[in-house]
């Protein structure tokens, strides 16, 4: 008996790790989840909106930071706080303005603003050539300020920088602020030009437009954070009039006074993708004809949320030009003051229409006093499709039709309804849902589907998009998911049932108990 004890004794320990850890891996393999991404988490409209300062600037001596070939182009130029415009504009001795940078440079230079601020409008004088841009960009790791604070502009439509009848121009990591006083002044204004890239910069505090493209093609606008545009309640804060063959994308624009992006006025051939909007006075992402036609824009993957005074998404035809071939789709528009998505009878005369697609949008809770997730309001819009789409907890109505739109011009189907209000022009479609959408966590405003909404695989694959709101492919399983998020089936099923429980129960115990039989052996 002794020697039985002393062999449990010894067993014991090595049983009680062999337990646990399997116990441990079977509990592991059995929790073992890969989360949803959270991109809307971080975007909460209940958090009112603090501006920010201009970018501070850490002290910076001259030249103490050699360029290395691995970032610096090989024709480079430098304009610096401490330089002089009789320098040669060289790393040891830079030019002190920008503005001797735009006047010197030819296609292929690159011109480096060293950290500081720039008091000074700056308008570009040489053109760039096909492989040969001009280039504009701070120089890396520092924070380059082009101010207006104290640089009154006309009152015209200009901007503090300035690009008219440019091309091959590119601008790279400038902060650009403080453009007035009048209400047609931008920060950057881009006129009559081709070819022209903004990315990776910042504007702040405008009259006008954070950056403003007219009559222009071949356009670029990426990456930017566009903050406190429209002030003097001229342009918005992004626009692009008249201008064609554009890309606006991931960019941030927050506290504006005006809309937030708008393509208007006979432009036609863009996409506006993957931006998100915060808090804009008027709408936040705006596709309008005025009176000229426009056509052929994708609006795709955006967020906008918390506008002021009103919708997420508009299309309209303010002054009879024809809007035609628009696309809108896997968008996110949550918590704005009216609706989601309006397809508008703005403002007067004739508004033409044709060609409207509404498909995979996710629209929750808009509507402050009144308003809903998708309203068609626009009695001479054709051939308009709302298709697929989640409208969940709207106020006044999900979708609306107006009483004088012919029921014809819209196909509606394949639509998920989460919350019915009865509004005397709300309407359900055709081959609808009706429930709760199943989002992961609306109280943080992740959007994305749970593994057990009623939305997966039942939207409609005809004019579907071939991606969802994060990129990941369509369809997923056995059918396209209706709303902007396609279910990628990577969260694994919760441990549930009672002898689960258990047995989780007992492998926890397990170790325990045998850690009481050497004792009770030894009396």
């Amino acid at each position: 008996m002794k020697m039985f004890r002393v062999f449990l004794s010894c067993l014991g320990l090595p049983l009680i790790i062999l337990l646990c850890s399997l116990s441990n891996r079977t509990l592991a393999a059995k929790l073992r989840a890969i989360p949803l991404s959270t991109t809307l988490a971080s975007y909460n409209a209940d958090i009112p909106f603090q501006p920010s300062p201009l970018p501070s600037l850490p002290p910076q001596g001259e030249g103490n930071v050699p360029p290395s070939s691995t970032h610096v182009k090989e024709k480079a130029y430098y304009v610096a706080p401490y330089g002089n415009d009789n320098n040669p504009g060289t790393w040891e001795m830079p030019w002190r303005t920008v503005q001797k940078a735009a006047d010197t440079l030819v296609a292929g230079d690159t011109v480096y603003l060293r950290q500081g601020v720039y008091s000074e409008r700056v308008r570009l004088q040489n053109t760039g050539e096909p492989g040969k841009e001009i280039i504009y960009m701070a120089y890396p790791g520092e924070i380059a300020v082009i101010d207006g604070e104290k640089i009154p502009l006309p009152d015209d439509l200009v901007g503090l920088f300035e690009i008219v009848d440019q091309r091959y121009i590119r601008i790279n990591g400038l902060h650009v602020s403080n453009s007035g006083p009048y209400a047609d002044n931008a920060a950057v204004l881009i006129v009559n030009s081709e070819y022209i890239t903004v990315e990776n910069s910042t504007t702040f505090n405008t009259a006008s437009s954070g950056v403003g493209v007219w009559n222009s093609r071949e356009i670029v606008i990426a990456n930017n954070k566009v903050e406190r545009a429209g002030i003097g309640g001229g342009q918005e804060c992004i626009t692009l009039a008249g201008s064609s063959d554009f890309e606006v994308q991931e960019n941030l624009v927050i506290d504006c006074q005006k809309e937030g992006i708008d393509v208007k006025d006979g432009s036609f051939h863009g996409t506006i993708v993957r931006n998100v909007v915060d808090h804009p006075r008027a709408v936040g992402i705006y596709v309008d004809a005025w009176d000229k036609p426009t056509h052929d824009i994708t609006v795709s993957r955006n967020i906008v949320f918390g506008s002021v005074e009103s919708s997420g998404f508009t299309l309209a035809s303010e002054m009879g030009g024809l809007l035609t071939n628009i696309r809108l789709e896997n968008n996110l528009a949550y918590r704005n003051y009216t609706y989601g998505i309006e397809v508008s009878r703005c403002c007067s005369g004739s508004h033409p229409m044709e060609g409207i697609f509404l498909i995979n949008n996710t629209l929750y809770r808009n509507g402050v006093d009144w308003g809903g997730g998708i309203i068609q309001d626009n009695h001479q819009a054709e051939n308009v499709l709302v298709r697929n789409n989640i409208v969940s907890q709207n106020l006044t109505f999900q979708i609306a039709v107006a009483a004088d739109v012919p029921a014809e011009s819209a196909t509606i189907d394949h639509n998920l309804i989460d919350g019915y209000r009865g509004y005397e022009d709300e309407v359900y479609g055709e081959d609808y849902l009706e429930g709760d959408a199943g989002f992961v966590d609306p109280a943080m405003l992740d959007l994305h589907l749970t593994s057990t909404s009623i939305a997966i695989d039942q939207g409609s694959q005809l004019a579907a998009p071939s991606v969802d709101f994060d990129g990941d492919l369509r369809p997923v399983g056995n059918g396209y998911d209706i709303g902007a998020d396609e279910w990628q089936g990577k969260v694994y099923l919760p441990i549930v049932g009672k002898m689960d429980v258990f047995l989780r129960g007992l492998l926890f115990a397990i170790p325990f108990i045998l850690l009481l039989i050497p004792t009770i052996l030894c009396f």
